[in-house]
């Protein structure tokens, strides 16, 4: 209940008032990222010639 004067925040304000994430990759990230699908992909290819 309201009382005169004050104003009800619902979820969807909240969200719009806080601030958003950045979307960013440092270098040190894209490389672990790299090196990860190198050694995973690696990984099958050897997996592939045993079979």
């Amino acid at each position: 209940m309201e009382t005169p004067g004050t104003q009800s925040t619902t979820t969807g304000d909240v969200v719009a008032q806080s601030e958003e994430l950045t979307r960013a990759i440092s270098a040190p990230l894209l490389f672990f990222y790299v090196l990860g699908d190198v050694l995973g992909s690696g990984i099958y290819a050897l997996i592939g010639v045993m079979a």
